[in-house]
């Protein structure tokens, strides 16, 4: 995991362009660490990236997944998650293509073609869901207005890579983890994203 730090470290003390804070306390405010965080990440003026640095200094690949999730604005948090599943998907899914039409045109009718609850186990629920959640009425009754919360999306996210790793065999979930926040460090450092990105990797 180390050669992770230098993708971090390639940009030194500059910040990552593509996140939505240089606080690292900003993005922390959204989620619930998995893991009890040491002293040294406790510092309230802490960067994003050395933030991000110490979690995978620190073995904390899990919760580094959660951070970049946040940390990205919730169309380039999908499409992350998106490369991610795309580069190791065995077969073909139904989801998968829902998800990569949404991407490419985000309209609202791609959106609610996204609400999948079947197979909470399946990552790709749970990307699927991603998009769903990524803004307006997630209501499923029609008289009935619900506002998706600001964060559900990063949760979907998180999830989708979490379960992506952890339902491998124990000697790959390291690899796994690694190709992952290596991914998600390249969104972070991106100057911009589009949906021509997902075309190139389809």
């Amino acid at each position: 995991m180390n050669t992770l730090l230098q993708w971090v470290d390639k940009k030194g003390d500059k910040p990552f362009p593509n996140m939505m804070s240089e606080k690292a306390t900003d993005v922390c405010a959204s989620f619930t660490f998995f893991e009890s965080l040491p002293e040294s990440l406790k510092g309230p003026e802490l960067t994003t990236e050395i933030f991000l640095r110490e979690l995978i200094n620190k073995d904390h690949y899990a919760d580094a997944l959660q951070f970049i999730a946040h940390g990205l604005e919730k169309h380039e948090a999908i499409l992350w998650a998106y490369k991610c599943v795309n580069a190791h998907k065995k077969d073909q899914s139904p989801k998968l293509d829902k998800i990569k039409q949404w991407l490419e045109d985000p309209t609202e009718e791609g959106r609610l073609q996204c609400n999948q609850t079947d197979g909470f186990d399946d990552p790709l629920t749970w990307l699927s869901l991603a998009v769903f959640w990524s803004g307006g009425n997630i209501s499923t009754q029609p008289d009935v207005t619900i506002e998706s919360p600001t964060t559900l999306s990063a949760t979907g996210v998180a999830m989708t890579l979490i379960l992506s790793v952890i339902s491998n065999d124990p000697e790959i979930m390291n690899e796994r983890y690694a190709d992952f926040l290596k991914r998600g460090i390249e969104e972070f450092a991106m100057e911009t994203t589009s949906s021509c990105d997902v075309k190139e990797i389809a």
